[in-house]
């Protein structure tokens, strides 16, 4: 296994890439029953597009990047392989009397993206699509955020390319915040951005730069959306945490949680919880 990812709709799906260039697609679940009158949560995990590996553009190298996106009509899946980018469809369709589900899963050719190749210049370091299935991004060597536009997806074209952020700072982490909509970009400074598409007065889409975010001076290692609120979390290398607030453009809180650098971090459904590891220790906050 090389890769594990979410889908970032909400639908519980998740995908897991495979050196062997298979996608195993399962969902994770929780069943509650109530033996003698005591509710009982037991977790579990299905899988949806059956428990096979599904390979994706016939590749059989490892699974380097991944990024699902489950809607209605269609699974998109995008991986990159071998410096690739490469993309699958999954079409379901749904017996109306019968309920079941009948998928047909087709190649999508996406346009060639010049910097990527085999041995090339840049390396693809992360991949996500919308939820609304309208855009793929690349992200590739220290900055470079490639836009392709998927909203038909036989005939994807890159919509835009840019620096997300200035020479010589990289790009630590990317993730979107609730919703989908928009992309939280951190730093090797310690910023985090926050970025829309936004139309210009000719009516164009471009991705700007709205809003900005200071966790402080060291590289930030990680961005954990809120479940129900324009809020996130995040992390340094150092184990400083700050919580922040985009709608109000506000830093609620900046404090150090740890005593170096936090391997996983969580925040409850309700936002009255943080859940911290590091060194193989649990804090709770």
């Amino acid at each position: 296994m090389t890769r594990v990812v979410k889908d970032v709709s909400g639908s519980n799906l998740m995908a897991a890439g495979l050196t062997t260039g298979g996608i195993i697609l399962f969902k994770q679940g929780y069943k509650i029953t109530w033996p003698d009158d005591r509710r009982k949560i037991t977790p579990e995990v299905s899988y949806p597009y059956d428990r096979q590996a599904v390979a994706i553009s016939n590749s059989s190298a490892p699974v380097a990047q991944l990024a699902i996106s489950d809607g209605e009509e269609k699974l998109l899946i995008a991986a990159g392989i071998d410096n690739q980018l490469v993309m699958d469809v999954i079409y379901k369709e749904e017996d109306f009397l019968t309920e079941s589900v009948t998928i047909e899963q087709q190649s999508v050719t996406l346009p060639a993206i010049s910097s990527l190749s085999v041995g090339g210049d840049l390396q693809i370091r992360q991949l996500l699509i919308d939820p609304e299935q309208t855009w793929l991004y690349v992200l590739s060597g220290s900055n470079q955020l490639t836009v392709i536009n998927i909203s038909n997806i036989d005939r994807p074209y890159i919509h835009e390319s840019l620096n997300l952020t200035a020479q010589g700072v990289d790009v630590t982490e990317l993730t979107f915040l609730l919703g989908g909509v928009s992309l939280l970009v951190g730093d090797s400074e310690g910023n985090i951005t926050q970025w829309f598409m936004v139309r210009d007065d000719a009516g164009s889409l471009s991705l700007k730069n709205i809003r900005s975010f200071s966790l402080g001076s060291d590289p930030v290692d990680k961005i954990v959306p809120e479940h129900r609120r324009k809020g996130f979390l995040a992390a340094d290398v150092t184990g400083q945490v700050g919580l922040f607030y985009t709608t109000a453009n506000r830093s609620l809180l900046v404090e150090p949680m740890a005593a170096g650098r936090i391997d996983q971090m969580a925040i409850a459904p309700r936002g009255n919880y943080l859940r911290l590891f590091s060194y193989c220790r649990l804090l709770i906050s």
